[in-house]
């Protein structure tokens, strides 16, 4: 009877994080409703570098999601209807691999969208990584990288050559 009793307890609190879930990255507390935040000044987030052709369809399964355009180094978003570039150009940079599929759903069990990491919730935010002046502090950004700057108050995506205020 412990046993089933100790089961029990275990698989509730797995489906009450599967409910709740949240991740702290580098700090130990998420900040207010965020469904993934980054500790201050420690990391940067790198969206994933694609060639304009390759990106997927723009449509209700990929509304959200953000990627790095080769050719012009620009920020590309999907709102649901058309890719939208970010920013100013800077030197393309050459892609080469092969999507393996699947990826990694935080905060549901399934979800229709499409991506390497998905952050599906209805009342949960992705906190950026915070710093004062990224352009400033971070020594060596990959080009991609996505912070929030507190000082400017501002999303702030590094191209491969300058740091832009989106």
């Amino acid at each position: 009877m412990k046993k089933i009793n100790i089961i029990i307890l275990i698989l509730s609190g797995a489906f009450f994080m599967l409910l709740n879930a949240q991740v702290a990255i580098g700090k130990t507390n998420v900040d207010g409703s965020g469904i993934l935040d980054f500790g201050t000044s420690t990391t940067t987030i790198r969206t994933i570098i694609m060639n304009p052709i390759n990106l997927p369809a723009c449509n209700g399964g990929t509304r959200g999601a953000i990627a790095s355009n080769a050719l012009t180094g620009q920020l590309a978003t999907c709102n649901g209807t058309v890719w939208t570039n970010w920013g100013s150009a800077s030197t393309p940079v050459t892609v080469s691999g092969t999507d393996i599929g699947g990826g990694v759903i935080i905060g549901a069990s399934t979800s229709s969208a499409v991506g390497s990491l998905i952050l599906e919730s209805n009342n949960k935010a992705l906190i950026l990584p915070k710093y004062s002046y990224p352009d400033l502090q971070i020594k060596l950004p990959v080009k991609g990288a996505l912070v929030y700057d507190v000082t400017r108050k501002a999303v702030v995506y590094y191209n491969g050559a300058n740091w832009q205020v989106l």
